[in-house]
């Protein structure tokens, strides 16, 4: 019995020393005015080839809030524009341009943070965050309109932006 006890209380301890091992930026990443994300790959210790490894992975995840971000702002298009006849046509337009654009957009991200996270149990992970600066974010949404062919008032472009740009909103 004392050792079934032992044994959990070893469990529970490597459990949290886990998740306190990750810092805030890894579990939340932000960059001001722009849009990140991060990823970690378990460290061989061949650090080249495992931030290549954190970076792929951390710009997939981006392209993925990107088609999270821009099928927010198909939802609130439809919303505003509801009853005219060309919504359904820019809808599909804004999801053909964000796949034109994420490409180009992802080659413009750039790596903000690189750190090894040492783990008490288990191994070590390097993880790195990827951010695209604030003067990306408004140049692929104004490329997503214009793509798009979007005729949109600017208050409603306004509107529109700021729903891509906050990832509270993009995750509704």
């Amino acid at each position: 019995m004392k050792r079934l006890t032992s044994l959990l209380v070893l469990c529970a301890l490597a459990t949290s020393a886990r998740a306190a091992d990750v810092p805030e930026w890894v579990l939340n990443p932000e960059f001001p005015g722009g849009i990140a994300a991060a990823e970690c790959v378990t460290s061989t210790g061949a650090l080249s080839i495992d931030r290549q490894q954190a970076v792929a992975a951390a710009r997939v995840t981006l392209a993925q809030q990107l088609g999270v971000r821009v099928k927010a702002v198909d939802r609130l298009y439809v919303e505003r524009t509801a009853g005219s006849g060309a919504q359904a046509k820019t809808q599909t337009t804004f999801e053909s341009a964000s796949q034109q654009l994420t490409d180009q957009t992802l080659a413009n991200s750039r790596v903000v943070k690189v750190e090894v996270i040492k783990r008490v149990f288990g191994e070590n992970q390097l993880c790195v965050m990827v951010a695209i600066t604030p003067e990306s974010t408004q140049a692929y949404f104004k490329d997503l309109l214009k793509v798009a062919n979007a005729n949109i008032p600017a208050e409603l472009e306004n509107e529109l932006f700021e729903s891509f740009r906050v990832k509270e909103r993009a995750k509704q």
